[in-house]
């Protein structure tokens, strides 16, 4: 029987923690997006913005959408499992292997298929991980080889990808109860979804957010040329309130060598050392006598 009373009166089987299982799930799908965003942050640095843009709208509806589940874990509680180490090596390598096949995928088929084959390697990807498929095709934009549009639509793909996935798990694991539960509040987050990958204006919000660094760069440009009008204005009165002080003139005795040659150069003056001669006090020239014959 899935509904059995235990000797404390508490539900156990199948249906205990129905509610606090389907929180659970909506909370590991919405946290998913925060990762996601993270990821191509490290890969697309360049293609951020535009990329990011439409995933964080779903991570805000998919947080709205999991405070709805938030009634249905108190009316369940049930204790959390103990789980497994998420740092084993094993769990790595296969998701370097997956990796390596979905960008493989991902390149050909936007090369042979376009969007579509783009679209389909999403949802197949999608389908057990999301990380794959966002590192491959944020790195493919971040090069060139695919549009960021495209880019950003096969995440919002693989992410309705994993939700089917997801509810149909539970379906098959937790009962009929449990999957009511998660695919009334998975469904909703897929109408999300889909109306994001439609209905985004992919062109507007880009052009928006290509202004953002523009403003930004201003912005510092100006204040970088202001702080330097105030270094070179205040330079400018430290110099002023400083003075200029003239030059001091040596201090040498009058027997020092230093005085005998500075005496000879006031007196000196070409090879013969002799002052030149004052114009203004010079006798005026005298004519040549006349001659008497």
């Amino acid at each position: 029987s899935d509904r059995n009373n235990g000797s404390d009166g508490k539900l156990t089987g199948r249906l205990a923690g129905v509610g606090a299982a389907a929180l659970a799930i909506i909370l590991a799908s919405t946290v998913v997006y925060g990762r996601v965003i993270i990821e191509i942050r490290a890969v697309a640095p360049q293609n951020f913005w535009p990329m990011a843009a439409p995933i964080i709208a779903m991570l805000i509806a998919s947080s709205l959408v999991a405070l709805l589940a938030f009634p249905l874990a108190k009316r369940d509680p049930v204790e959390l499992p103990e789980q497994d180490n998420p740092a084993e090596l094993k769990p790595a390598l296969i998701f370097a292997a997956m990796y390596a096949v979905v960008m493989v995928l991902a390149a050909a088929g936007n090369h042979y298929f376009k969007e579509t084959g783009v679209f389909v390697v999403a949802a197949i990807s999608g389908l057990t991980d999301m990380d794959a498929i966002t590192l491959s095709n944020a790195r493919l934009a971040e090069e060139g080889s695919l549009s960021v549009k495209l880019a950003a639509q096969s995440i919002l793909v693989a992410s309705i990808a994993n939700m089917v996935f997801k509810t149909g798990i539970a379906g098959v694991i937790g009962g009929k109860r449990l999957l009511l539960a998660v695919g009334s509040l998975m469904g909703l987050q897929a109408l999300a979804a889909a109306a994001i990958l439609v209905f985004w204006p992919y062109q507007k919000v880009d052009g928006w957010l290509d202004k953002i660094p523009a403003e930004i760069t201003a912005a510092e440009s100006a204040d970088g040329k202001g702080n330097g009008d105030d270094q070179k204005n205040g330079a400018e009165a430290s110099s002023d309130e400083a003075g200029e002080q003239p030059p001091a003139e040596p201090n040498t005795a009058p027997g020092e060598p230093g005085a005998a040659r500075g005496r000879e150069g006031d007196n000196a003056s070409g090879p013969a050392g002799r002052r030149p001669a004052d114009p203004a006090r010079e006798p005026p020239a005298q004519a040549p006598a006349a001659d008497p014959k």
